[in-house]
Order: C-alpha cells, then structure tokens, then sequence
C-alpha cells in the first residue's frame, strides 16, 4: 500500500508513514499493477547470417547492372566468379561494420571524463583528415556530376550516363549532409559517416564491374580495380577510426 499523502510504499501492517508520518487510516492500496523497470533488450547478432545476407545482398546488386552491360557475353565464368569473390569481399566489409556498431550500442554508455574532454576537444588531430576526405569526396560528386551532365549530353539516356549522373549527384549531396554534420558537432555524425564509406566501396565495386563487362583494357581494369581497393582499404580504417576514436566520442554528442 502507499501513503496518500506522500505517496511512500509502506508495509500492509504499518501505522504510520515512515516518511511523512502521516495515519495509516488514510492510507488505501493501490491496486493498480506495478510497472516493472525496463530491461536492456540484447540485440542478437549471428555473424555467418549476417554475412550471408551482406553478401547475397552485394551479388544481386553486382549482377543486376552486369547483366544490363552484356557482362557475360565474352567469359561468362569468369564474370561470374569475380562479381562471387567481390560480393565476398564487400559482404565481409559490412557484416564487420555491422558487428562494431551493435557491440558498441550494447556497451555501458560512460560520459568523458573531464580530462578526455580538455584533451580532445575540437576538430584536430586526425579529424582533420577526415574533414579533408569528405570535401575531396564532396568536390568529386560535383565534378562528375557536372562532368556527366555537360561533356556526356551525346550519350544523355544510356546507361553509362545515368549511372555516372546519379552517382555524382548523391556522391555530392551525401558528403555534403556529412559534412554538415561534423560541423554541427551531431551525434549522427559517425553512423553516416561509416554509411558513407560503405557506399563509397558499393560504388567502386560496381564501377569497376561495368567497366569490366564492356573492356578488355588491363590499364584501365587495373586503374578500377586500384580505386576500388582504395575505397575498401578506406572503409576499414576510416571506419575503425570513427567507431574507436576518443576525439569524435568527445565531439559529437549533441
């Protein structure tokens, strides 16, 4: 039962309020039911499901644009085990990703501590390289979007033009709303951030399986082939760094 005029639970044989002192003659049981505290739900996380998804995901994706290109028409095989072994590769990148964000979601949240605080604060160190990236990345949605919309205008509707239009354009306005973002010092800032990343590495492996289905150019395959690795190697640093960094955990928390 509970004091009404306090509200205290008291044992059903109490005379008094142990807090206020009032009569116990006033006091009636609630029988309303109790609300139990919340719990903590764990989020349950099969790493091989993931994977398995993450990767089956990433082929259709791969297959689809490769299918529209003739990509199987010279060496059907090989195609098809090279989109397999990239699916793998990207369907890893995210399944990791994946992982580290759950795993820090189901931490105990701790507040930095005020030395933390005095020794990271602001956008320095490391950070900036990361500032720099997204303006690079930012100014090379720009170029290839203007670049598409201006220089390809012959091959306006094929499938080539779009593709290249709509990638620069959310390149741009993808970096655009991260870098917004950083500079408002928003605790979103490092789920798009590692968002970015994986789209940059989807884009990179897509490119470069277009350009694979329609040349036979090995410097130009490698040239693909390198920027695709490039944005892979990208992900797993950048993204570690984002997810591991004190600086970015003591600047983005509005």
């Amino acid at each position: 039962m509970f004091c009404r005029n306090c509200g205290t639970e008291l044992r059903d044989e109490a005379n008094f309020c142990k807090n206020c002192g009032n009569s116990t003659k006033e006091i009636v049981e609630n029988v309303l039911p109790r609300k139990e505290p919340p719990r903590d739900i764990e989020e349950k996380f099969s790493f091989g499901v993931a994977f398995m998804y993450s990767t089956l995901i990433s082929f259709l994706v791969l297959l689809i644009p490769t299918i529209l290109m003739d990509g199987f028409e010279n060496d059907g095989t090989g195609t098809f085990i090279g989109i397999l072994f990239i699916s793998a590769i990207a369907g890893l990148i995210i399944t990791l990703v994946r992982k580290t964000i759950i795993d820090e979601r189901q931490q105990v949240k701790t507040a930095p501590t005020a030395e933390e605080i005095s020794k990271y604060k602001g956008l320095e160190g490391w950070l900036t390289l990361v500032i720099l990236g997204l303006f690079i990345t930012f100014g090379y949605g720009v170029y290839i979007f203007t670049d598409t919309l201006f220089s390809n205008s012959a091959n306006a509707g094929s499938v080539i033009f779009l593709y290249d239009l709509f990638n620069g354009l959310l390149m741009a306005v993808f970096s655009g709303y991260v870098i917004y973002l950083c500079f408002k010092r928003k605790k979103a800032f490092k789920k798009f951030y590692i968002m970015l990343w994986l789209y940059m590495v989807t884009q990179g492996i897509i490119t470069y399986a277009i350009v694979y289905s329609y040349s036979s150019d090995s410097s130009v395959l490698s040239e693909y082939a390198n920027i695709a690795g490039r944005n892979i190697w990208g992900a797993i640093i950048w993204g570690s760094y984002a997810v591991k960094s004190k600086r970015v955990k003591v600047n983005f928390i509005e």
